[in-house]
């Protein structure tokens, strides 16, 4: 085993370099090198001239030289030099460019520009063609039989107790086999492409294991349980822009007994419940302490169990959620790779001097920030109207992070230290306990330390707050009910699509 798994690391390392040089190893098969002198004239008028020169042009016979204009402009002609080697066909360009500016100078006032390279390219041939292609398919094939062969001998180890790991070796071995395979095999664009697309594939996985996993679920028997404790239990969270922030999610514990023995579980159903969301206040009212009801679990895994096993939606719908999800997926990565595209079909549409990427840059920022605002004031205006119970703050604090911020356009950057106020409170709702974070309705902005330090001068530890809270899922509260930086949220999506009206071009001064 150890045997196999060593020829397959050796077969891998020697695939690569065979494929990164398969351009300078076909090289050695070369049997003539080329190179192109660029001449340069001052006017129109003169090409006649240097076409004459041109076609009185004598060259040795160990060397091909051929001449062309550039079809895209008059000032620009080349001579395309080839020679058995490197150094013949320098040395034969070298002196045709003299010999061709000489003449030429020779037969009226101005001058001509002539530039030689110093350096030859090998130029292809039947066998050089073969060999890189041979390289350029073998290296790849090699690269994939040592690692079907290490993953082979990997799976037979495991089956036989011979290999021993910790779960998940396996996926990072793959990694660190696949990743460096396809960086160098798939070209650069499909491989962005499928990088962007990791994300909504990965969601899409996550749905569909879900689904079988709820699926199985459903066939698992069932044992008398009852609820031992039902409670609201704080975790740690963070908010869109990174900030800080906690939630409250149920902790629930039961008890049940699988063929006289006694199992505790904790889990209520197949997937999570999200801090603060309607689902949590739900499960609370469920599961009260003391309740009894059935527990499904495992029959192969006694100690795997679940409140609920039933699946959000029938199956075929969730995997057609998954489908929609790789959909989009695919129009966002094919808008982008296709963007060019799309700007020129668009073009015509607009007035002369538009920037028509920018337009549609900023036309998507000011929809997605109006979008963001519409929901933050609907949420501002329900919160008006939410009752308010007395709170206590338990901690107050200015949070710092570090956030990397771009420079310029060398791709550089620095990090630098943003504040944001952190004051998390605690509140009753009937019989139960909650805790939050939240102070008001809005963009999180993060800034100064000085800015911070003002929201927690306002709610110091230990002050009496009052909070107002979602009669229909007490969990979701607030200590101020009107939107924070108002002014601000309103005006940036009208800076959007103020500068979108500006790169369309309509827009005059």
């Amino acid at each position: 085993m150890v045997r196999r798994c060593a020829l397959a690391i050796i077969l891998g390392l020697v695939a690569i370099p065979l494929y990164l040089g398969r351009e300078p190893i076909a090289d050695q098969f070369a049997a003539s090198y080329s190179l192109t002198i660029g001449l340069t004239i001052q006017d129109r008028a003169y090409r006649p001239r240097l076409e004459r020169v041109l076609a009185q042009l004598t060259v040795p016979d160990d060397v091909n030289a051929t001449y062309a204009f550039d079809r895209n402009s008059w000032s620009r002609s080349q001579i395309e030099v080839s020679a058995p080697s490197r150094e013949r066909a320098v040395a034969a360009a070298r002196l045709l460019g003299e010999t061709v500016a000489r003449e030429y100078d020779a037969a009226g006032e101005t001058k001509l520009d002539v530039r030689v390279p110093s350096r030859a390219y090998p130029e292809d041939n039947p066998t050089s063609i073969a060999v890189r292609t041979t390289l350029a398919i073998g290296g790849p094939l090699l690269e994939l039989l040592a690692v079907g062969l290490f993953a082979v001998t990997w799976l037979r180890g495991r089956a036989n107790g011979s290999v021993t790991a910790y779960p998940g070796t396996g996926y990072v071995l793959a990694l660190l086999w696949g990743i460096p395979l396809a960086i160098l095999v798939i070209p650069g664009w499909l491989f962005m492409s499928l990088f962007a697309m990791s994300i909504p594939v990965a969601i899409a996985i996550t749905i569909i294991v879900k689904t079988q996993a709820a699926r199985r679920a459903s066939r698992w028997p069932s044992a008398s349980g009852r609820i031992l404790s039902c409670k609201a239990r704080t975790v740690k969270t963070k908010l869109s822009g990174g900030a800080p922030s906690v939630g409250n999610v149920p902790d629930i514990a039961y008890v049940y007994t699988v063929d006289g023995v006694e199992h505790h579980g904790k889990r209520i159903s197949i997937g999570d419940i999200k801090p603060d969301s309607p689902e949590v206040e739900a499960a609370l009212e469920r599961y009260q302490a003391g309740r009894t009801g059935p527990v499904f679990y495992n029959p192969a895994k006694p100690d795997e169990a679940v409140l609920e096993r039933n699946s959000p939606a029938r199956p075929a719908v969730m995997y057609g959620v998954a489908g929609g999800v790789v959909v989009v997926g695919l129009v966002v990565v094919f808008g982008f790779t296709q963007a060019s595209d799309i700007i020129l079909w668009l073009q015509p549409h607009f007035p002369p001097g538009a920037i028509v990427h920018a337009f549609l840059f900023f036309v998507a920022c000011g929809l997605i920030s109006s979008l963001v605002v519409l929901t933050e004031l609907a949420e501002t205006r329900a919160a008006a109207r939410w009752p308010s119970v007395q709170g206590a703050v338990l901690s107050s604090r200015a949070e710092a992070r570090r956030i990397l911020t771009h420079t310029g356009g060398t791709g550089g950057g620095q990090t630098v230290t943003v504040w944001s106020p952190l004051i998390e409170y605690s509140y009753k709702v009937g019989e139960r306990s909650y805790h939050g974070s939240r102070i008001a309705f809005g963009p999180e902005v993060a800034g100064s330390r000085e800015l911070a330090e003002q929201a927690v001068s306002r709610y110091p530890a230990g002050a009496a707050v009052g909070v107002h809270y979602d009669p229909s899922n007490p969990s979701h509260a607030t200590l101020e009910t009107a939107m924070a930086f108002r002014w601000f949220a309103l005006l940036l999506p009208l800076a959007f699509f103020a500068a979108a009206l500006f790169f369309s071009g309509r827009l005059h001064f």
